[in-house]
């Protein structure tokens, strides 16, 4: 995929095994990365770089083996929207009335979904993979049957659908519409329960903001005692809001962020620690949710010099994967045995992330050696090792990584400058 205004990535998510990554967007494909597993594989990742055009510039610590694993090709428009299943099933929406269904195992489309209009969103069911929702924009809510590939349900919104969600245990269906209205209907049936008007406090013509994501996520134990199921919903007033499912309470109202135009959501880290989102203004925001007031642990960076179209956090798994690969960062911090899962070490975490590869939507890596602005003459340590993944309007991926190991390098410095 060229650079230019046709490279847009609109959607990019990590598998739920943490095993892969798929990106997607204008170019109408969906390119898989597989995360380095192995030694093996991160031997086989060095010798690529020594005999291509990353010769000069090594990657140092990559997290996904340079080419993709699978290149999807079917839709004949632009996708919107992905999602993956308990067993790496993928979906995809198209602007070309269709949902379609993949598997890194298989070369081609397994399943296929006709449309009447443009599909905006889908979601698997968290628990059954056979079942999915998809929004469209004839503004039909649609409970998809895969094995028959057929509707079990389906109910008409009142306005165009922007956004799909299941609760995390599979029994809520949630929509929300380009006129900023957010519905909760019973699963089985479609049947509506309640629902939310998103009102912007800063807007005086009275128009409500399009919803343009929405997630749910039961808190850690270890975070959150209360346990309790939330709904993440990411607005084109700029705000992010964060509500309790039991009650349909607002818990934060999140700012920072500019989204005015674009389909650009927030989303949870799989502990629902953090939150994480891009912006139209090329920055990264990460609010840190159980710091008791997350405004005030609120922190960016910038990364691309276009709008970031997708900010993600690889899930807990994937970093257990890269660090059996014998991987460089973890083998100095001790990650692989760590319990600590910890943006928030110092106030200014964002700091600490290295960009450690550049990437194209066409596969063609482009390394990059440097830390971001922000992070230049950071010395401070984090232990979480995190993750983060970026995507912009003119289809670079950027992989960011939390330094981590820190603390040993200096404390080995400190000891050979000690024995000289």
């Amino acid at each position: 995929m060229s650079s230019g205004g046709d490279a847009t990535i609109w959607a990019a998510d990590f598998s739920l095994s943490g095993r892969y990554l798929a990106v997607a967007g204008k170019d109408r494909s969906i390119k898989v990365f597989k995360v380095i597993a192995t030694e093996e594989e991160r031997s086989a990742q060095q010798r690529y770089e020594s005999q291509s055009s990353l010769a000069s510039k090594s990657l140092l610590a990559p997290v996904f083996l340079s080419q993709p694993c699978r290149e999807f090709k079917g839709h004949s428009a632009e996708i919107l929207t992905l999602s993956w299943s308990k067993n790496d099933f993928l979906l995809s929406g198209s602007t070309d009335k269709t949902v379609r269904l993949w598997h890194p195992s298989q070369p081609t489309c397994i399943r296929i979904f006709q449309h009447d209009r443009t599909v905006t969103s889908v979601a698997f069911h968290p628990t059954d993979d056979r079942f999915f929702l998809s929004g469209s924009f004839d503004a039909t809510l649609r409970l998809w049957d895969i094995t028959r590939i057929s509707i079990v349900y389906s109910a008409l919104m009142t306005d165009i659908i922007t956004a799909v969600a299941f609760s995390p245990d599979g029994k809520v269906a949630i929509c929300g519409s380009f006129n900023g209205t957010c519905i909760f209907l019973d699963t089985a049936g479609l049947r509506e329960r309640s629902r939310i008007c998103i009102q912007s406090s800063g807007s005086k013509s009275g128009v409500c903001p399009k919803i343009t994501g929405l997630q749910t996520i039961i808190s850690s134990d270890s975070i959150d005692t209360t346990g309790q199921a939330k709904l993440m919903m990411t607005t084109n007033d700029s705000r992010i809001r964060i509500y309790y499912l039991v009650d349909y309470g607002l818990e934060y109202k999140l700012e920072g962020i500019r989204n005015q135009s674009s389909q650009i959501h927030a989303r949870f880290n799989d502990s629902g620690e953090y939150a994480i989102c891009g912006s139209e203004n090329d920055e990264v925001h990460i609010w840190h949710l159980n710091s008791g007031e997350p405004k005030e642990f609120h922190e960016r960076f910038h990364t691309h010099s276009e709008a970031v179209t997708n900010a993600t956090m690889a899930p807990m798994v994937t970093r257990k994967i890269v660090s059996l690969s014998q991987d460089p960062i973890y083998n100095l911090c001790g990650c692989r045995n760590s319990k600590r899962n910890d943006l928030h070490g110092t106030r200014n975490h964002a700091a600490n992330m290295l960009c450690m590869a550049e990437m194209t939507h066409d596969s063609s890596p482009n390394s990059k050696m440097k830390m971001n602005d922000a992070s230049e003459g950071c010395s401070r340590s984090h232990f979480g090792g995190h993750i983060v993944v970026t995507t912009d309007t003119l289809g670079k991926i950027k992989v960011y990584r939390q330094d981590c190991a820190f603390d040993t390098r200096y404390q080995v410095s400190q000891s050979y400058q000690v024995t000289q």
